[in-house]
């Protein structure tokens, strides 16, 4: 055991409002670990006790014509330090041998983090770097020739830094995604651990029968099978009603708000309501609808937060054959999966096949499941993977 344990938690995102960060840090934090954080925005939590905040992107390289000369001209290490590196804060970059942990999430920030952690890292026993992998990343192109032509060289060689052996363990959020890594990257498997919210103590509520209310929550990107929900709403009958509680881009829920005009008071737009509140808003409603058609490998394998906010929230969910979904669906009884396939049409059929009963199981395995899918859970698989070094 060390004493005195500090950790160093980084993501290249606004920590503030990233719940699996948020998750982290209180997981760390309730083993004893004295944090500090790097990422975008202000401090994460009063617990953390220095936050080394980067700063934004220098204008001189944000106009798009800008960019796409520097990823045109510069080698990859060289745009990586203009446009990304110069960014963090000279105080960490002085920093030496002060933490005995060093969580690395995603792959944004890979290529300082290999260069930094041998310096970052304490020179006691067992002193290790993690890496967090929250999605799939693998270049698939179809981004425009000229995109694809000067990206993906770059990407490829991001992504090539996750089988450094700076890293001593790495996670990711899904069996499927974890398998991946291993066979492309040629690394030891990445144990997993899921998005699972805090265990909420609450109980299902009634299903009547004539006012089925299905509900979307979460960023409106139509790539997540926006569009084929709307269509296959717009079809169901009058029983039910949807609600959307949208983040994201105002261009994405104008689209939305647009291609649901004619539905009348059939569908609601819902503000979003924070993170430790979002499974007390879904107790209100019947089902959550998480219909991606797997047009990515991340879309084929996802596990995302919004299903077990929904388990959270006591209520159903209605996926399509997505396995990662269908394998926890299948264990606990909380949902259904449509099989027939990825049209509307498909989604319309699973939905109005549902009786109120059904429903009402379903809702009965979300109770259920709520016992194990939580972050009390997750946190014993995160803290146990860490304590795994070689």
């Amino acid at each position: 055991m060390i004493g005195n344990r500090r950790a160093l938690v980084v993501s290249f995102t606004e920590l503030l409002v990233d719940p699996r960060i948020r998750r982290e840090i209180d997981w760390l934090r309730g083993d004893g670990w004295t944090v500090d954080t790097l990422g975008l925005g202000s401090r994460p939590d009063e617990s953390v006790r220095t936050h080394y905040a980067m700063s934004d992107e220098p204008a001189a390289v944000r106009p798009r014509l800008v960019k796409g000369g520097i990823h045109a001209v510069l080698p990859f290490r060289a745009r990586f330090r203009l446009l990304v590196e110069s960014r963090i804060p000279a105080a960490l970059r002085r920093t030496r041998h002060a933490y005995e942990l060093i969580l690395i999430n995603d792959i944004d920030l890979l290529p300082w983090a290999v260069d930094a952690i041998p310096n970052l890292l304490s020179d006691a026993p067992g002193a290790a770097a993690h890496l967090d992998l929250h999605e799939y990343h693998s270049w698939a192109g179809g981004h425009g020739a000229v995109t694809d032509r000067l990206l993906a060289g770059y990407h490829r060689w991001m992504t090539g830094l996750l089988a450094s052996p700076v890293f001593a363990t790495r996670s990711t959020v899904a069996s499927g995604i974890a398998r991946l890594y291993a066979e492309e990257f040629g690394i030891p498997e990445p144990f997993i651990v899921r998005n699972s919210p805090a265990y909420v103590d609450q109980t299902p509520q009634p299903v009547d029968p004539e006012h089925i209310r299905l509900v979307y929550h979460g960023n409106a990107e139509l790539a997540r099978g926006l569009t084929l929900l709307v269509e296959a709403f717009a079809a169901l009958a009058p029983r039910f009603h949807l609600t959307l509680m949208l983040t994201g881009l105002q261009s994405g829920k104008d689209e939305l708000r647009r291609l649901t005009a004619d539905l009348g008071d059939r569908v609601t737009f819902r503000d979003p309501v924070p993170m430790a509140e979002v499974a007390r808003a879904l107790n209100g409603y019947d089902l959550e609808v998480i219909f991606y058609p797997p047009s990515s490998p991340n879309f084929l394998y996802s596990l995302p937060n919004k299903f077990f906010e929904a388990v959270q929230g006591r209520i159903g969910v209605v996926v399509g054959e997505s396995p990662s979904m269908a394998e926890i669906i299948a264990e606990m009884g909380n949902g259904v999966v449509v099989t027939t396939g990825w049209a509307a049409a498909d989604l319309t059929a699973g939905l109005s096949a549902l009786t109120a009963q059904a429903i009402s199981r379903m809702k009965e395995g979300a109770g259920i499941a709520a016992a194990s899918l939580n972050s009390e859970r997750e946190r014993e698989a995160f803290l146990g993977g860490i304590g795994q070094r070689t």
